[in-house]
């Protein structure tokens, strides 16, 4: 098992894309002023979880200091 395996085998089990609290917060608190827009994009990207598209590459981004969430949703 060489290296280019071991990428073979990450690529078909690690998704490309990983849901941030800071965008789950953000399309939440969209969600409550009546936009969907943010909800539906999340759920596009993690409904083809190991697709790589350019348009999704800010998702994927850290958070911007003021969109770091401090304490979980389940308050842990």
């Amino acid at each position: 098992t060489g290296p280019e395996q071991a990428l073979a085998i990450m690529a078909q089990h690690n998704p490309i894309f990983i849901p941030r609290n800071h965008l789950l917060d953000a399309a939440l608190k969209a969600a409550y002023q009546d936009d969907l827009t943010q909800i539906n994009d999340l759920l596009e990207v993690i409904s083809e979880p190991f697709t790589y598209r350019p348009e999704w590459q800010h998702l994927a981004l850290a958070p911007k200091p003021e969109e770091k969430i401090v304490s979980t949703f389940c308050g842990t």
